[in-house]
């Protein structure tokens, strides 16, 4: 068994999501009024074919060095593997173009130990598409191809195309 921070992965490369714990005294008033800060669950078990990312809540750019992190850091990731990662519950509204440059550097830093494998995006919305399409647009990114989707089936398929 294989603990990451937000994701047990079981022996079998299955993955169960972990709750974050709530601290002893809030109330659910106070839970209430807290920001959702971002989530996120790396899936290994489609190794060596690809890697699931799936997130939620609210972006941050310091939520995807600490994806990135994750990510790279495990035994179970191959450099060079594709990605599929889903952002459809990921809030995005809020991030300047600032942020999603930020956040193309951030990947930039990793691009040594993440490789170039091909990364496929799905997105929610016509904004969210968008976002996902500034963000592939830049060079500088370091997949072998990046694609933004609104639904996995497709997403999937060209991930997996050869190339």
């Amino acid at each position: 068994m294989v603990f990451q921070k937000n994701t047990l992965i079981l022996a079998n490369n299955s993955v169960s999501r972990v709750r974050p714990n709530v601290v002893q005294g809030m109330t659910f008033h106070d839970v209430e009024k807290m920001e959702r800060q971002m989530e996120y669950e790396i899936d290994y078990s489609h190794m060596p074919d690809y890697a699931l990312i799936t997130t939620t809540g609210k972006a941050r750019v310091e939520g995807f060095t600490d994806l990135l992190k994750e990510l790279t850091d495990s035994p179970l990731w191959i450099k060079g593997s594709k990605q599929l990662v889903d952002h459809q519950a990921l809030e995005l509204s809020h991030l300047s173009p600032e942020d999603i440059l930020m956040i193309q550097n951030i990947v930039c830093l990793f691009a040594d130990r993440l490789g170039n494998g091909r990364c496929a995006f799905v997105m929610e919305g016509i904004s969210g598409f968008l976002t996902g399409e500034f963000y592939v647009s830049s060079a500088s990114i370091p997949h072998n191809g990046a694609r933004s989707f609104s639904e996995m089936t497709p997403a999937l398929f060209w991930l997996l195309l050869d190339d």
